[in-house]
């Protein structure tokens, strides 16, 4: 079952979050999740994670080792953004790649304190390994120099069309 191929995915992936089967189908469920196939197998995954206040991240983005390099990560990203322009929707990385696929698609890089509080909380959730604090809205060291929040074109007018961030000067 796909489910259970991207549930073993985001175990073995270091830069995704865990997500059980179980998860996994319940975005599809509700609309939230995009996918491709090939032969029947599962080679490509993206879903929108509800945050805070009506926000969703854009998470679980996964291509199969074989498949990558052919785009589908943008392609998944197209068909959320086409489905939901209603909702505000960004999706936080700390990889370069992940970062100028957004772009690519359209989406805007913008500074941390744009978002709403409640939201800023609810995205900034890594591990104290990864960002060496315990409070990742006060204290992240990946925050604005590693790790970036991109939002949807229709967000950041919804945002009120706040500075972007020109992350490839930073990289």
């Amino acid at each position: 079952m796909w489910a259970d191929i991207v549930s073993q995915a985001t175990q073995e992936e270091p830069a995704l979050l865990r997500k059980n089967p179980d998860a996994l189908l319940a975005q599809r469920e509700d609309g939230l999740t995009a996918l491709r196939f090939h032969d029947g197998h599962p080679i490509a995954h993206a879903t929108l994670w509800h945050l805070a206040d009506g926000w969703y991240e854009l998470g679980t983005v996964w291509v199969a080792r074989s498949h990558r390099g052919h785009d589908l990560s943008a392609e998944l990203y197209r068909d959320l953004f086409r489905d939901h322009p209603e909702r505000n929707i960004l999706a936080t990385t700390t990889n370069p790649a992940s970062l100028r696929i957004g772009i690519r698609v359209g989406m805007r890089c913008v500074p941390f304190r744009a978002l709403p509080a409640s939201v800023w909380r609810e995205t900034c959730c890594c591990p104290f390994a990864k960002t060496g604090s315990d409070d990742n809205v006060s204290a992240c060291r990946q925050r604005e120099s590693r790790c970036f929040v991109r939002v949807t074109e229709q967000t950041w007018w919804r945002l009120g069309q706040p500075a972007e961030i020109d992350f490839c000067a930073l990289l």
